[in-house]
């Protein structure tokens, strides 16, 4: 039986917002903290989860309020998603043994830009 969990996220920042942390003064502690920040968050949002079973697959939907960065540059956040799952507890690691996949998809919506994450347990490929 395949078992199915959501967490919605707000709109994090993209690739080149976090590279320009990196590059400005005080680079990387500006980056590391920005990059701690959004692990944390994930971490608190996804405290509601029930611990994941794994294999997992992650179907995330990305709803940006318009079409100016690039889909790459969004999806970059993935990264922060996963390690606040791990610091959460949600699952042991990010590895190839507990993620099979994900699936990203890109929408508009300018009232409510956010991240929306559908993970299905059980999953083997």
């Amino acid at each position: 039986m395949v078992k199915m969990q959501k967490l919605v996220l707000k709109r994090m920042p993209g690739y080149n917002a976090m590279l320009n942390k990196a590059k400005g003064k005080h680079g990387l502690y500006m980056y590391t903290r920005a990059k701690n920040n959004l692990i944390t968050e994930v971490q608190i949002l996804a405290g509601k989860l029930r611990r994941l079973k794994t294999p997992l697959f992650l179907e995330i939907t990305y709803y940006e309020p318009h079409k100016k960065r690039d889909l790459d540059n969004i999806a970059s956040c993935k990264k922060f998603i996963f390690d606040g799952l791990q610091k959460a507890g949600k699952i042991r690691n990010d590895g190839w043994g507990e993620i099979t996949g994900w699936n990203e998809t890109f929408k508009i919506d300018k009232r409510n830009p956010r991240i929306e994450i559908k993970f299905i347990e059980n999953v083997e490929l």
